[in-house]
């Protein structure tokens, strides 16, 4: 039987995972490190979501630090692990951030070719309008405006109006940069400003 996470690490790794924005970068990596030193330690059960929760914060402060191949490597290895338990949640989780870590490194194609196999399968609406935005954003990057565009309206689409606006905001704001770079300077004016309306 796998250990149990002692009670004052779960208590700073709860932490982590619901404050992370408020805390800053040193707080965060010393708890990372705590977790990883414990998890070296331990077998922990790869079922547990607090366990895969940490796991995958762990690997994406390599990539906020700069290390992408080890963030690579890590998300990876999580992957094949929840395969086994076949956790298609945490698998569409974890190729999304395969996805980015692609992005981060410059390997756009290989991250629009995730997203889209992403979009491909069953998933919520959230995640849908995730995937979607993240593709219009590497769509941008590589100079297809009009595939960016098409996910970018695709997203708007999924969110009903503007039922999530700080979802809808960041989308206009985007697309407001797509016409500001093809200096469609009126119509990125009117998305920059849908963008504030939110």
């Amino acid at each position: 039987m796998a250990p149990e996470i002692p009670e004052l690490q779960l208590s700073s790794f709860k932490h982590l995972l619901e404050h992370r924005n408020e805390l800053s970068h040193q707080e965060i990596n010393r708890i990372i490190a705590e977790f990883n030193d414990l998890a070296a330690k331990h077998e922990f059960d790869d079922t547990d979501p607090l366990y895969l929760e940490m796991q995958m914060e762990s690997a994406r402060q390599l990539a906020i630090n700069g290390n992408l191949p080890a963030a690579m490597n890590a998300f990876q290895d999580q992957l094949k692990r929840v395969n086994r338990y076949q956790q298609h949640d945490w698998e569409r989780r974890l190729q999304n951030s395969i996805a980015m870590v692609h992005k981060l490194a410059g390997r756009y194609f290989e991250s629009i070719e995730i997203w889209e196999q992403l979009l491909n399968g069953e998933i919520s609406v959230q995640d849908r309008v995730l995937y979607l935005t993240n593709l219009g954003s590497t769509y941008a990057q590589v100079l297809k405006t009009p595939k960016a565009t098409e996910a970018y309206f695709s997203a708007l689409k999924h969110l009903h109006g503007d039922s999530n606006p700080l979802a809808a905001a960041d989308i206009y704001n985007n697309l407001g940069n797509i016409h500001r770079v093809n200096k469609n300077f009126d119509k990125a004016k009117n998305y920059y400003n849908k963008a504030l309306g939110l």
